[in-house]
């Protein structure tokens, strides 16, 4: 994007205001459910997931890692298998120029530290099911020269048309996120004078965080040919259009530059399952039972004694065990008595 596009506000197009809006808020509510999961995933990875089971603070809230050791175990095995790029040739004669291209390939991604990228999506797509990457011109490498670059995009923040399996086929696709005041300004100097309050924030509009997103869509020009367009809002307010300085399209190829892969894929939809899906259970079962046996243990370590009425017992000294001697009316078995809670069953604690 130039400097004189990032200085001046592009024309307002309502229509595409509204249809961006109207796509995102669909798109939104019909991936609720979806972004919940994911939420509820990252918490138990993190094992943090006793806060939405409802307990109270003063339970014991024990954690066996399962799912940790897990999804983590199986991130060193990918990297243990990181794969390299191998361009093909695709006639006889072509394999000097398909060697020069793996190398100029592999270059490129040293150069974008790929092997961080490739860990991270790795690890989103075991916790969550479903990663997400961004191919792109970056026009802030080297200067303003401008490289390929890749990035892995946290897929809460990423929003798809659910009625395709392939995203690429959808009516649209968003990248979203929640930038401070301050951000927005920098790259749109004339944002802030245009926004509006909305309800995306997650301080419910009251915050200094506005929410800013990538509008990617299609269309085809007269000569049927897929043009792949992006525009930047913000606030309800039209920060960027790509048609102004691309009228062709953002990339000759003409689909989103984006990257969606499903560890075990679902049919009909472009999200996955992962492997906190399948093993949740088990984890939660195991910290359960812990949990009953931790309370157990926590119950029997503590004294307690059941006290007749008529035994007249001092019980402020019966608690004090600094106290030589505790006066009390009545002293047999049937005024004072120890109280125990059950032992579990040993079957219990060999699981």
């Amino acid at each position: 994007m130039n400097d004189e596009l990032r200085e001046k506000a592009p024309r307002q197009d309502q229509e595409l205001i509204g249809r961006a809006y109207e796509l995102f808020d669909d798109f939104y509510a019909q991936t609720a459910e979806l972004r919940m999961k994911w939420e509820e995933n990252e918490e138990l990875y993190r094992t943090n997931h006793w806060r939405r089971q409802g307990q109270r603070d003063d339970e014991p809230q024990p954690v066996n890692p399962v799912l940790f050791s897990t999804i983590e175990s199986m991130l060193a095995d990918i990297m243990d298998s990181y794969p390299q790029p191998v361009v093909l040739a695709q006639e006889e004669g072509d394999d000097a120029v398909a060697e020069t291209l793996s190398q100029v390939v592999r270059y490129i991604l040293k150069r974008r530290r790929y092997r961080t990228v490739f860990r991270k999506k790795a690890r989103q797509a075991l916790i969550k099911g479903t990663s997400v990457q961004e191919v792109f011109w970056d026009t802030e490498l080297y200067g303003g020269l401008g490289d390929v670059n890749i990035r892995s995009w946290d897929v809460k923040h990423f929003l798809f048309d659910p009625k395709c399996e392939n995203f690429q086929e959808g009516r649209a696709c968003f990248k979203f996120g929640f930038f401070t005041k301050e951000f927005v300004a920098d790259r749109y100097p004339f944002a802030l004078s245009m926004v509006q309050p909305d309800t995306y924030s997650p301080y419910g509009g009251d915050g200094d965080e506005l929410m800013m997103m990538e509008y990617w869509y299609k269309e085809r020009d007269r000569e049927g040919v897929s043009r792949v367009h992006m525009a930047v809002l913000c606030g309800h307010a039209l920060l960027y259009d790509s048609k102004r300085s691309r009228p062709e399209g953002m990339y000759a190829h003409g689909k989103y530059p984006f990257v969606m892969e499903s560890l075990y894929p679902l049919e009909g939809m472009p999200a996955g399952l992962s492997v906190v899906d399948v093993l949740k259970n088990l984890q939660l079962y195991a910290d359960q039972l812990d949990q009953i046996i931790l309370k157990n243990a926590l119950m029997s370590g503590k004294a307690r004694m059941l006290v007749s009425r008529s035994a007249e017992v001092e019980e402020d000294a019966l608690l004090d065990w600094n106290r030589e001697v505790v006066r009390a009316s009545r002293i047999d078995e049937n005024s004072l008595r120890w109280m125990q809670p059950a032992p579990l069953n040993p079957y219990l604690m060999r699981l």
